[in-house]
């Protein structure tokens, strides 16, 4: 593991220490965060329906994010509060999907600035945020509770799925009510992709664009063929031996698509990065020098303004730059931008090993020499941490926690 991850690594577990702190200064009162409210959202999973899908998806999510909450400063209730919500849900999606959501990212800014709810926007309706508001704002989330607030905000990307396909319908002057053949299908699929991946984002596409969004994804998007080979395989596993398609089919099978299009897009996320570790100035390092990134291949043409701006140039020593490798692979010129509230983009590998560290921890606070101790016996960390990086990964703790 290079030093540039450690100590990611590192500044992942300061800011599990800057929520923790957070929420100390928050707590707005033993009765509020103490007392069970009337209705566990009850409202909200009617919403979503009782159907035996609707249950699973609840389920799946409870999994994939119980080592994170466990990990999180709770109140009395053992609840956590918007903070907290707001860094679990921005982790989930992007280790699920790849999905940097607007109004979940820090923006450079800490984690307690606002509540994951900014992320809904107007895209759920009012009273829905209301409800989800008044939950966080006066009781907290539990596991269970943030598990429905992911599959509400799921829910809220698989309508733009909707939106985009019906735009393509009407571009292909196809009728939403009339199911297709599997030939008219594939074709409205692969339009589909072409005006996801390379078209004009959500807000402003139009059916003008439909006519040529087949011909521009494959003159524009690398990997055209390996996008419709993805279509091809999970229309297969979702619709074998189909030769009927209706909307809401179509539906189901492009949204799976969103989601497995940030797998497609760090295969090509991984060959940048092993060409530009080839040309690490020193192994383990994380850095290039500026000249030799530009020399990597194509595709390494961002100036040195464009990286220094994104935090990913290293100019401690003005006369030799270089450029931070996760850094640049974590830019935003690395993502695709289908909707104007998420872009899809590389996946984090430091996020697995914040997973490893929270699952050994099962506390939102430790003592640096616990920390460090997880850190060391990290997979590919052939390491022991400095008695510094010792103390900065537990600092903000000052006694077991």
């Amino acid at each position: 593991m290079s030093a540039m991850k450690i100590l990611r690594v590192l500044a992942s577990l300061l800011i599990m220490a800057q929520l923790s702190s957070a929420f100390r200064k928050r707590v707005r009162g033993a009765l509020r965060s103490s007392t069970e409210p009337k209705a566990l959202l009850a409202e909200l999973e009617q919403a979503l329906g009782t159907e035996e899908w609707a249950i699973h998806e609840l389920q799946g999510f409870e999994e994939d994010l119980k080592v994170t909450f466990k990990a999180l400063p709770k109140n009395a209730r053992g609840a956590i509060e918007a903070p907290s919500a707001r860094y679990a849900l921005h982790r989930l999606f992007i280790q699920r999907h790849g999905w940097m959501v607007k109004g979940l990212e820090t923006g450079g800014g800490a984690w307690d600035a606002e509540s994951p709810i900014v992320a809904m926007d107007a895209h759920v309706p009012k009273e829905m945020r209301e409800l989800f508001e008044d939950r966080l704002g006066n009781y907290g989330m539990t596991l269970h509770e943030l598990a429905v607030l992911a599959a509400t905000m799921k829910k809220m990307f698989e309508r733009d799925v909707e939106q985009r396909l019906r735009i393509v319908y009407e571009g292909m002057n196809l009728v939403e009510k009339e199911s297709l053949d599997l030939a008219q299908a594939h074709e409205v699929m692969l339009t589909y992709a072409g005006a996801y991946i390379v078209g004009p984002q959500l807000e402003d596409l139009t059916t003008a664009f439909v006519p040529k969004a087949v011909a521009d994804l494959k003159e524009k998007f690398p990997r055209s063929k390996q996008a419709e080979d993805l279509l091809i395989k999970i229309r297969m596993d979702i619709a074998p031996g189909s030769g009927s398609f209706d909307f809401a089919l179509m539906v189901k099978v492009l949204s799976k698509f969103g989601h497995q299009l940030g797998a497609l897009e760090d295969t090509e996320c991984q060959v940048m990065k092993e060409r530009l570790v080839a040309r690490e100035h020193r192994s383990g390092s994380g850095r290039v020098r500026l000249g030799d990134f530009y020399a990597a291949g194509n595709g390494f043409v961002e100036s040195p303004e464009y990286l220094r701006a994104r935090g990913a140039l290293d100019e401690s020593n003005p006369e030799d730059p270089k450029v931070l490798i996760p850094n640049y692979l974590a830019n935003p010129s690395m993502c695709l931008t289908p909707s104007g509230y998420y872009s899809i983009c590389c996946f984090d590998e430091c996020e697995s090993l914040m997973d490893q560290i929270e699952s050994g921890l099962e506390v939102p606070m430790g003592t640096p020499e616990k920390i460090a101790s997880l850190v060391s016996s990290l997979p590919l960390l052939n390491r022991t941490l400095s008695p510094t990086q010792t103390a900065d990964a537990g600092r903000g703790s000052s006694s077991p926690r």
